[in-house]
């Protein structure tokens, strides 16, 4: 296994800022690019990684800069390490910043100190493949396999100094069934984030009120799973839930405020039953054509049902908040053209990858359906962003629910506690100008924060856009 190899720091901490108008940036000459990362950071701040290969020491630069909430930017201490990085979270806490790189057998924490520019670092061995990892806005939770054994390991990382690792010990029994929930692979759910459509894969991951939840849908058996990690104790249960009795086609699931919300549907009828995580009880239960055609704007209920049925569509149900109140988004996307991606750690891939293989995946899915066969989504082959295209007839209404899941008025959830970002629409600018490359962004509350480099100038450029 290669040991990172921590080098002095080659700069003393830079205060280089434009007032609200970014930031340029240009490499040394023996800098090579290799890779940007973007991070939100608490109260609208963000963060910022240049990672380039030193051609003197064949050692990476990682080249950090902060953007406070109002458009400041401020490179900070450069370090380098051996081994190429790979950022998946950063966070703030005690007045320095900490970001996360995962790699193969451990992990490389570093600690960025916003006042003076000291960095610190740690090295944290025995670390897998990460199940899914989740940020806030003090700490990091990473939840990985076990290197040896059939049990589950959780990573709770402050900063270098207070990393937190509990044991999440799986008897036999809920081994065999985590197994096979993660079999056909999973999406870890962004619920800090307005979720318009989510995923489509029968596995999700969430975190919810300290614990990290693994659910998995079974429409055969009209059940939902869920493995319920206690991130303070490390303690897992698993638990089934029963979302209906009756037959249904489909079954899309969410979790949110301790309930899992199911909608089951076929061509004749959909239902959302409501239980709560705790214990599996149905709190409340609402039919489309009974308790929500009013939500619908008009449309004919039989002639909808036909339509989120078709073969190639795939009804999707999320539930997002605003205030102590739910907001339920039915609708339906194409399986040809859809993939839930999580901005969360789109960044991480380096652009002119994303673009490649995206490309590559678009190739693979005309190649299936010249062949005429199934032509759903392979995830599991091709497990990269991708891009959502223009749905031809807009298939979605929200149901707004009080926090006792009483049905409200049409249009009371029109503020959602996150809003909606189009973030196609938001990068197309970038994707589409061949003169760039090594972009990464980030989207906060207020703005989209972004760094990319110049092809012509090498130039890097970190600044923001407002909503």
């Amino acid at each position: 296994m290669k040991k990172f190899l921590f080098v002095s720091v080659i700069f003393l901490f830079t205060s280089i800022c434009v007032a609200g108008g970014g930031l340029t940036y240009s490499l040394a000459e023996n800098q090579k690019p290799e890779n940007t990362y973007s991070f939100n950071l608490a109260g609208g701040s963000s963060f910022h990684i240049i990672v380039a290969k030193n051609r003197d020491s064949r050692d990476y630069d990682v080249i950090p800069f902060f953007a406070d909430s109002s458009g400041n930017v401020i490179k900070m201490t450069q370090t380098s390490v051996a081994d190429k990085p790979n950022f998946t979270a950063a966070h703030i806490y005690n007045g320095a910043i900490t970001a996360i790189s995962q790699g193969k057998g451990e992990l490389l924490v570093i600690d960025y100190n916003i006042m003076n520019g000291s960095i610190n670092n740690k090295k944290v061995e025995g670390f897998d493949v990460a199940v899914a990892t989740f940020f806030d806005d003090n700490r990091t939770l990473i939840l990985h396999e076990a290197p040896k054994g059939d049990d589950l390991v959780l990573q709770i990382i402050k900063n270098g100094s207070e990393i937190t690792t509990l044991p999440v010990p799986l008897d036999k029994e809920t081994a065999t069934e985590y197994n096979g929930m993660l079999r056909m692979g999973s999406d870890v759910i962004n619920t800090q984030e307005y979720v318009k459509n989510g995923s489509l894969k029968s596995t999700r991951v969430y975190f919810e009120d300290d614990s990290i939840i693994i659910t998995n849908d079974d429409k055969v058996n009209h059940t939902t799973k869920a493995l319920i990690i206690d991130s303070k104790t490390g303690k897992a249960r698993l638990t089934q839930y029963e979302v209906y009795k009756e037959n249904y086609k489909q079954l899309s699931s969410f979790i949110n405020g301790n309930r899992l919300f199911a909608m089951n549907s076929d061509k004749k009828a959909l239902t959302i039953n409501i239980l709560a995580i705790a214990n599996g009880e149905k709190q409340a239960s609402f039919s489309l054509k009974e308790d929500l055609d009013k939500y619908m704007g008009g449309k004919d209920i039989d002639k909808y049902l036909k339509k989120i049925h078709k073969s190639d569509m795939k009804p999707t149900l999320t539930v997002n908040r605003f205030g102590n109140n739910y907001s339920l988004r039915v609708d339906a996307v194409d399986i040809n053209t859809y993939y839930y991606y999580d901005w969360w750690f789109f960044h991480n891939f380096m652009w002119q990858q994303q673009m490649m293989m995206q490309q590559q995946q678009q190739m693979m899915q005309n190649h299936i359906r010249n062949m005429n066969i199934y032509r759903g989504p392979s995830p599991d082959s091709y497990n990269v962003p991708y891009f959502v295209l223009p749905a031809e007839e807009d298939l979605s209404f929200t149901i707004p629910l009080d926090g006792d899941l009483k049905l409200m008025e049409q249009g009371s959830d029109s503020d959602t506690d996150y809003l909606y970002v189009d973030k196609q629409k938001m990068t197309s600018q970038f994707v589409e100008n061949k003169s760039i490359k090594n972009f990464s962004a980030c989207f906060g509350t207020e703005a989209m924060s972004y760094i990319y480099m110049d092809k012509k100038s090498d130039v890097f450029t970190i600044d923001r856009i407002d909503y």
